[in-house]
């Protein structure tokens, strides 16, 4: 009885590791390289020939109960679908889907069969950014972004307006309504989807100093110094809305204080001096670094006037992210002082001044500052 008992147990123990292999090599088991049968006829319909992430597909036939698995094309990513009966069954189409493209869906039934049907997955449109991200209306505008060519319509905040695409990854706005603060913009695709964009455009005006991608604006010239010098200054290309933009390696150029870059203001064009308000007046800048400066340590965004300089100091993070400065807040010199609203208004400004802390001290060296879109927002 004992013998028998021990190989009763051995046989319990090899049949749960044949089933564990069996499970495990089911689940890792790509269907496509199986001995599979078509059994399309299973797949009777859905209810989407055209879709994009994040859409829910249904659909219908029969024997669905028996689907396992869901692929898309050779994308070996799982496919989460719920069989709501053996007549129909949902699915999602994942983020990491190919878009743009017309794709196979291949339904794996129980027993090797497959089934399979067409979609085309489109990638619906996106707004990146808008120019000028202040305005009151009558301004004319331009929309950033991918896949715009896609936009059927058009609307600032509530209101539908008149547009012209300028190629797929910019539209162009003639003339802007009357502006609410906070207005959102919604495109419309050929699908009817509606797409609103994630940030609003401020009631205001926009002074814009430069984005690097234009003669437009009030920008002069740039002077990288001290351990961000000029031979470490390099224009780059990358994404809307940051098209062109300027990156300023920090070494060891043997300067005890640190390192700065001014963008100086044209000496020729000033700004108007009906901007006078300083409790209404913010520097806006976009700024990133590569790696986080070490722990205490900062980075000082100033306007500079005819004797001081005024601003504050910032957390910059390694990815794009506007940086507001209220100039009846800024302090006055290169440290938080306690005196606060002696900034000159626009008029008097020189330039525009960026300080992280890149002393020796500090060892910061080897990082990388990125610059882009410096302008003067003019709340209402």
């Amino acid at each position: 009885m004992k013998i028998l008992k021990n190989i009763s147990k051995s046989m319990v123990v090899l049949i749960s590791v044949a089933l564990l292999v069996t499970s495990c090599y089911t689940d890792n088991s790509d269907p496509m390289k199986e001995h599979i049968s078509k059994v399309s006829e299973r797949i009777q319909s859905l209810d989407k020939t055209i879709a994009s992430p994040g859409d829910v597909i249904t659909v219908k036939g029969k024997e669905l109960d028996k689907v396992f698995k869901i692929m898309l094309g050779t994308n070996l990513t799982i496919i989460e679908f719920n069989t709501k009966s053996s007549t129909e069954l949902e699915f999602v189409i994942p983020n990491s889907a190919p878009l743009g493209d017309v794709i196979i869906i291949n339904f794996f039934f129980e027993g090797n069969g497959l089934a399979q049907r067409y979609i085309e997955l489109m990638s619906p449109p996106v707004v990146a950014g808008f120019s000028p991200i202040a305005a009151l209306g009558g301004e004319s505008f331009r929309i950033m972004g991918i896949e715009l060519y896609k936009a059927v319509e058009v609307y600032i905040g509530d209101e539908k307006v008149e547009f012209s695409l300028i190629d797929d990854k910019n539209i162009a706005v003639e003339s802007l309504p009357n502006i609410t603060d906070g207005a959102k913009i919604k495109i419309i695709d050929e699908l009817g989807l509606e797409l609103i964009s994630e940030n609003g455009i401020k009631r205001g005006t926009e002074i814009l100093v430069t984005d690097f991608d234009s003669q437009d604006g009030y920008f002069g010239e740039m002077s990288p110094n001290g351990n961000l010098n000029r031979g470490n200054a390099n224009e780059l290309k990358g994404e809307q809305p940051y098209n062109n933009y300027y990156s300023f390696g920090i070494t060891d150029e043997g300067t005890s204080w640190g390192g700065n870059v001014d963008f100086f203001l044209d000496k020729d064009n000033k700004i108007d001096a009906k901007y006078d308000d300083n409790t209404k007046v913010w520097l806006y800048i976009d700024l990133k670094l590569s790696d986080l400066l070490n722990e205490g340590t900062k980075t000082r965004i100033m306007v500079e006037g005819q004797t001081a300089v005024y601003g504050d100091d910032y957390d910059i993070t390694t990815e794009w992210v506007t940086y507001k400065l209220l100039l009846s807040e800024a302090y006055t010199g290169y440290g938080n002082g306690s005196e606060q609203g002696a900034a000159p208004i626009m008029a008097e400004i020189k330039g525009v001044k960026v300080q992280p802390d890149v002393t020796e001290e500090h060892d910061n060296f080897g990082k990388v500052l990125y610059v882009d879109n410096i302008k003067f927002i003019v709340e209402e």
